[in-house]
């Protein structure tokens, strides 16, 4: 169980730091990224006083709400997309122009 909550709040602080990473490394407006990152971290944060037993029906709820899912989906796109970018070379051979693929695939 504690290690669950290391790896919890591991990743709780993965999250927060994505966002200065998106705005620095990757271009992106806060303006553009805010109210999904806000979304995604109000989301990730109510995980820690969901007992585990309920955690899949808390799950279907949150990705059943058309509105919050979608935020939530759009921010690992942003995510995705700056990993993507960030690691270009591994990924041109395969998609070619890495930040056209993310513009079009991705985001």
């Amino acid at each position: 169980m504690n290690d669950d909550k290391t790896q919890y709040k591991a990743f709780i602080e993965l999250v927060e730091s994505s966002k200065k990473d998106l705005m620095e490394t990757c271009g992106y407006d806060e303006i553009v990224i805010d109210d999904f990152y806000d979304t995604f971290i109000t989301a990730l944060k109510k995980l820690d006083s969901i007992k585990k037993i309920d955690a899949q029906e808390h799950l279907m709820a949150v990705l059943c709400n058309h509105d919050s899912a979608n935020y939530l989906i759009m921010y690992a796109r942003f995510m995705a997309a700056c990993f993507l970018k960030k690691n270009a070379i591994l990924y041109e051979g395969f998609v070619g122009d890495v930040h056209a693929f993310c513009t079009k695939e991705v985001e």
